[in-house]
């Protein structure tokens, strides 16, 4: 009778999961011939990336044409036209958009010494791959993350041929669609500018990075320490919820991530405890937003914001440290009143670890954390140099536990990987094969981070189609004038404006 009680939660619990995945990873869930070919293209994404981070950038246009056409092909294998669309195949016209676009996209690459003679002057080619690229980055964009984006980046491409029909604040010469083309596409102040750079170096050198470490069993580490701290105080489970989202938050730089991890083993413990469903599904979610915001790795826009201020990242993660502590502690005294509120106990001590033997167990988890912020705040390294060192010392790190474990040592965190949870049945076939578990989770850890970039550099690229129009309209030299316009020059309504158009 009990496991019948709990079937329904645990289905509602496995349909969130899989909702929440689809945000990140692409809602496909592709099998036999197709998984092969899209993981492919995926670990070949993440291994250029890997290279690249290792042994140094390419050329600035290079190396953004390559991670827009990875990240266009997977946009097109990963996310369905519609949430209607069957998520287990790929449609011809799919594999049709995801060949076009990642050819106009390496068209820049390839024919990157003519393309240089002829800036200003597109051939009627160059002109049909510009517009090839621009329509695909605008429907990967609006499959990845939502219809928003790509209205916004097509109401910006209309206003660069509209400015001579529109009010003298927003109006300017307009441009004719060779020049636009030429812009977006031939320069690096468009679709190759700084949001496409950031995601082809920093960000994805980061996501790779936390999901090589998610796959060593840190997240569990991060878990059972947070449990430890906070599991026997009022409301334990969604306060674990809240430390253990901040935690691996800080390494992710994902909040879908937080909540697919985390609220996996919180919301059903919150729900024992006594909260409501909805509260406890709210309290994972907002703790799973709130861990994006945790320093080293805060997600793309911190990376951007470093690149267009021209300021070490450094001086952003200083500046965040405080204002992510001050969220998080709000939002665990707003779990604490709620607990109150509803009378919630904690757990019982006797279920939960003890602090100091968890911490001292999982030690070597915190060393590449420790070699990435080394290289961040004492050599003042770059972020792509900090994320690979720190990538190197998770690979050595991942390494060196797969071969503890499969010699038959045991896990040093009391957890099972999930290659040994995996490869259970056959324990005494591949336990001589140290190189198994760790070549397993590897190939995952960078198919996941190649899906979940994918989505990220189309979303990169749409915004370089706004900040490309901004620069060749010179909107953003009228900015000022039109936010004291329209706020009539009330600070307060300004200030709202400003936050608008940031967000935008």
């Amino acid at each position: 009778m009990e496991a019948d009680k709990n079937a329904p939660d645990q289905v509602s619990l496995e349909k969130s999961k899989e909702i929440a995945e689809g945000a990140d990873y692409g809602a496909r869930r592709l099998s036999g011939p197709l998984f092969y070919v899209s993981g492919g293209i995926a670990l070949a994404m993440s291994g250029f990336q890997l290279y690249t981070a290792a042994f140094g950038t390419l050329t600035g246009t290079i190396q953004r044409s390559v991670h827009l056409c990875f990240a266009i092909i997977l946009c097109f294998l990963f996310y369905p036209m519609t949430k209607k669309s069957k998520k287990k195949t790929i449609p011809f016209y799919d594999v049709i958009l995801a060949i076009l676009g990642g050819w106009a996209a390496i068209y820049v690459t390839v024919f990157y010494a003519d393309l240089v003679q002829r800036i200003g002057n597109p051939n009627m080619l160059d002109m049909f791959m510009g517009v090839i690229t621009i329509l695909c980055i605008l429907e990967g964009a609006r499959r990845a993350v939502g219809l928003p984006l790509a209205l916004i980046a097509s109401i910006f491409i209309l206003y660069a041929f509209a400015g001579p029909y529109l009010p003298e604040v927003l109006a300017h010469r307009g441009y004719g669609v060779r020049r636009v083309v030429d812009h977006l596409y031939l320069t690096m102040e468009g679709i190759f500018g700084v949001p496409l750079w950031v995601s082809s170096t920093f960000v994805f050198a980061f996501v790779l990075f936390g999901a090589i470490l998610e796959k060593t069993g840190a997240m569990d580490y991060f878990m059972k320490m947070a449990f430890s701290l906070v599991g026997h105080t009022r409301g334990g489970p969604a306060k674990v919820a809240v430390v253990a989202s901040a935690f691996f938050g800080s390494i992710s730089g994902s909040g879908v991530a937080n909540v697919v991890t985390i609220g996996s083993v919180t919301i059903p413990l919150m729900k024992r405890m006594g909260f409501k469903p909805e509260i406890a599904g709210g309290i994972e979610t907002a703790a799973g937003g709130n861990g994006q915001l945790m320093p080293p790795v805060m997600g793309a826009a911190a990376f951007i914001m470093a690149e267009f201020l021209g300021i070490p990242y450094l001086h952003v993660v200083t500046a965040a440290i405080l204002p992510a502590v001050i969220d998080q502690l709000a939002l665990l005294g707003a779990v604490h009143l709620l607990s109150v509120k509803f009378g919630l106990k904690g757990m019982p001590r006797r279920e939960l670890p003890k602090f100091f033997p968890i911490l001292i167990r999982g030690t070597h988890f915190l060393v590449p954390i420790g070699v990435l912020f080394y290289y961040l705040i004492v050599r003042r390294a770059t972020p792509l140099t900090s994320a690979a060192m720190g990538i190197g010392a998770t690979i050595f790190m991942f390494f060196i536990q797969s071969l503890v474990n499969s010699l038959g040592w045991g896990n040093p965190t009391g957890q099972k990987t999930e290659a040994e949870n995996e490869f259970k049945e056959t324990k005494k076939e591949i336990s001589w094969k140290p190189f198994l578990s760790f070549i397993v989770n590897m190939g995952d850890a960078m198919y996941k981070a190649a899906r979940m970039m994918a989505g990220i550099g189309a979303t990169c690229a749409c915004a370089g189609i706004v900040v490309g129009v901004v620069t060749l309209t010179g909107a953003g030299l009228n900015m000022t004038n039109i936010v004291v316009d329209l706020s009539g020059g009330n600070i307060f309504f300004g200030l709202l404006i400003t936050m608008v158009a940031c967000l935008i």
